[in-house]
């Protein structure tokens, strides 16, 4: 067997804005790394492992780059390099995700992600020299359970604003079933707002959303209420991606944390109403007015159709309100197990006050 601390890694979605940040880290570390790349993204895909590799020279050979598919058996990969991977690779991180798209109905993309992880579990338990399996699900595996969820728990009776939401669900349902006879780890990040260190963001993710929405309220009346679960009182789930990745493969080499879930979220994370408050002092806004009476949004929120329709609305006018689901939730994730496996280690999550200024910031400024 390998060593989950030195040995290849097997990664997917690596052309994600976290999956990037994974490899980076990799890199850094000098782990190599094995990178599978979905067939539309192999351009992408041969972009950030240049990125990459250019910011971390780094011996050639130690990240190659697969063409393949999760969504079918075997990953499509030629045999040869089939056996590399599951004879090298002592982790594999699993985090490749789809989203809706041109190509792609939400419910469609709910379908894919369920079908890959499927995949790549089948693959992974053909492996040699596994020593790790990290599944990154998503604090969205709560759905509109009302207060603390905790991480030991899973199926508590919650309901999802739509089949991409519901496909975390089912995407730990899947990975409880493989811990029988993988070693798994499974770790849940809120909403992912970016590199707390050096200011790095997904303009289309995180707050940058949020961010866009606000600047494009300034004309809106001032009267005019926002909607507001809980009245703004509901905790926004932050994870800096930097805090995600360096957890997420601290994690991978700990033996005695393994067959569990972990909530990689600052435990301190602010509520909407503070965050919109924050951001609009930062951007020079007057505050946004909430709309207080959550019984009654609930109600409107809940008549079946009504979230979709507002999230395909979004999509329609470039706001990605999907991103911001997130801000919907009505708990707050308990992290006691995650800080009890990290802190020893060095790692833990930065308070939003310590980042705002560089995140926000660099979502201000015009696209390069």
């Amino acid at each position: 067997m390998g060593d989950a601390r030195t040995g290849a890694v097997f990664l997917t979605g690596g052309t994600s804005f976290l999956g990037r940040r994974l490899l980076l880290e990799l890199v850094r570390t000098g782990r190599p790394a094995f990178v599978l790349a979905q067939p539309d993204e192999l351009p992408r895909a041969h972009a950030a492992v240049a990125r990459v590799t250019r910011r971390y020279p780094c011996p050639r050979g130690s990240v190659l780059l697969f063409a393949g598919d999760a969504l079918e058996p075997g990953l499509d990969l030629p045999g040869e390099t089939a056996e590399r991977v599951l004879g090298e690779a002592t982790v594999f991180v699993h985090a490749l995700s789809f989203g809706p798209g041109p190509r792609r109905t939400a419910e469609r993309a709910a379908m894919d992600n369920v079908r890959a992880l499927e995949s790549v579990l089948a693959f992974a338990h053909r492996s040699r020299a596994l020593e790790s399996f990290l599944l990154v699900s998503s604090t969205a595996v709560s759905g509109d359970y009302p207060g603390t969820f905790y991480e030991d728990w899973f199926d508590v009776g919650q309901h999802f604003i739509d089949a991409l939401d519901r496909s975390v669900f089912e995407l730990e349902a899947r990975a409880r079933d493989a811990r029988r006879t993988l070693p798994l780890v499974c770790v849940r990040p809120g909403l992912v707002v970016g590199d707390a260190e050096t200011g790095e963001v997904d303009r289309g993710h995180g707050l940058g959303p949020l961010v866009r929405l606000l600047r494009t309220a300034r004309g809106w009346p001032a009267w005019l209420p926002w909607p507001a679960p809980e009245g703004g009182k509901c905790v926004v789930p932050l994870s800096p991606a930097d805090y995600v990745v360096k957890a997420t493969l601290a994690l991978a080499s700990m033996r005695t944390f393994r067959g569990h879930a972990y909530a990689l979220v600052d435990p301190k994370s602010p509520t909407l109403r503070e965050l919109l408050d924050d951001l609009s002092d930062r951007i020079g806004l007057a505050h946004p007015r909430l709309f207080a009476n959550s019984a009654v949004q609930r109600q409107i929120l809940s008549v079946p159709g009504v979230l979709p329709a507002l999230a395909r609305a979004g999509d329609a006018l470039g706001v990605p309100l999907r991103s911001l689901r997130l801000l919907l939730g009505r708990n707050r994730h308990d992290d006691a197990r995650a800080r009890e496996a990290l802190e020893p280690l060095g790692i833990s999550c930065p308070a939003y006050a310590t980042y705002a200024k560089r995140i926000i910031e660099a979502h201000l400024r015009p696209a390069a």
